[in-house]
């Protein structure tokens, strides 16, 4: 079966650019962030606005905690406000403080709940809390990443961060390679034992991608890129990692080797585009791309084509202020629960308005199964023609048999 992936609807709330999206891990629940200074959760389900709240900075980036439904929002002023739905007064409130000292662009959820990363320009910071009901406290700071001669007088700026989960790290069990050499891109990788939430994977504009001890505040490993990065995604098994440049090119490095593995390069219209934003979708199948036209496009890993392109029409993607980079506000998400569906939700604005579209994926019939389908179809056709027909066979007989008994019978009688 193909997949094709549908708009189902288009909401237009914010009154500013949209800058983040992020979809809740369980439940049909999105969360938006625009220039306006509000954030939104959305009904996925009702396509209602359930709960809002007013900032005093525009929101640059957004994370759930399954485990206490709680939103993690980043500030352009540099506050992190951690808030939770208030069913009463349909409002979100919840602690907040000051974070960074600059705009938090980027931040990441351990799966534990426990622990949370925000980056805010070169600034790298890890927070802890004991419990669900606690408030965060930081645990410690990281360092700039190593430099080369070519990148020691760029700024450090991060672009993503990624905790590589315990269960799902490269090793034996996740069925990557288990060991760190000194091979590919990669450089001074210790063997290092898997325990989560000790490591942290980095991309940085101009220093490649870092992978951290947050413990022992060292760097395990650089993965050096030629290029700048705009944007990275970890796949979900932490096996491979993609980055997008500023020129259109999408590259996807195997973790454990630093060797690449996989070349795309988005285009629209036959011209190539500069892709901004990407991420894993389909458990780490196939990877999204969005580009500065307003196109976002699908390609699958294994066959290296593209499956799909989401048109945004005349539509102009989302800018940050991170950089003056147009980046996409996106996220996406499946839901197992109801079989194999995925949604995207992109964030888009024009001049005069502002608003995100929540695309669907759904199966449909390729040729050789619709084709298996009408044949399978037309067979069942046959048979019940011929089964019907031999039941009327089947009546026309024992009617006649009938008959000729009763006209035995009269015969015999009239004697």
């Amino acid at each position: 079966m193909a997949l094709n992936y549908k708009p189902i609807f288009k909401l237009d709330t914010h009154k500013g650019v949209i800058r983040c999206l992020s979809f809740h891990p369980s439940k049909p629940l999105l969360a938006s962030g625009g220039e306006d200074k509000y954030v939104y959760i959305w009904d996925c389900a009702t396509r209602k606005a359930l709960f809002f709240c007013e900032g005093k900075a525009t929101p640059l980036c957004l994370a759930w905690t399954e485990q206490d439904d709680t939103l993690h929002c980043g500030f352009a002023d540099g506050y992190l406000l951690s808030i939770r739905p208030d069913d009463q007064t349909r409002s979100l409130s919840g602690p907040f403080f000051k974070a960074h000292s600059c705009p938090i662009t980027c931040i990441a959820v351990h799966q534990s709940g426990k622990w949370l990363a925000t980056a805010g320009g070169h600034d790298i910071r890890i927070w802890s809390r004991e419990d669900l009901k606690c408030v965060w406290r930081r645990s410690t700071v990281l360092d700039p990443p190593p430099m080369v001669a070519w990148n020691a007088r760029s700024d450090v700026i991060v672009t993503s961060l990624h905790w590589m989960q315990k269960e799902d790290i490269p090793g034996e069990a996740a069925g990557c390679k288990p060991a760190y050499e000194s091979s590919g891109n990669f450089e001074n990788f210790d063997q290092v034992a898997n325990s989560s939430p000790r490591n942290l994977l980095v991309s940085y504009r101009d220093h490649g991608v870092v992978r951290w001890d947050i413990q022992d505040r060292r760097a395990l490993g650089v993965l050096n890129v030629t290029e700048q990065i705009a944007s990275a995604d970890c796949s979900p098994d932490s096996c491979y990692i993609a980055v997008s440049d500023f020129q259109g090119n999408v590259d996807v490095y195997d973790v454990s080797t630093g060797l690449p593995v996989n070349s795309f390069a988005a285009q629209s219209g036959g011209q190539e585009t500069a892709a901004f934003a990407v991420k894993f979708i389909h458990a780490g199948e196939a990877l999204l791309v969005c580009n500065s036209a307003g196109d976002v496009v699908i390609f699958d890993l294994e066959s290296r084509t593209e499956i799909q392109a989401l048109k945004a029409r005349s539509l102009t993607l989302a800018r940050s202020t991170s950089n003056n980079r147009n980046l996409p506000a996106f996220a996406a998400k499946h839901y197992y629960d109801e079989g194999d569906v995925l949604q995207i939700a992109i964030g888009s604005a024009t001049p005069t308005s502002s608003d995100f579209t929540l695309w669907q994926a759904t199966e449909v019939p390729s040729a050789r199964s619709q084709l298996d389908s009408d044949l399978t179809g037309r067979m069942d056709s046959a048979n019940t023609d011929i089964h019907s027909k031999s039941k009327l066979s089947l009546w026309v007989w024992m009617t006649a048999g009938l008959a000729a008994m009763v006209g035995y019978i009269l015969y015999r009688q009239q004697k």
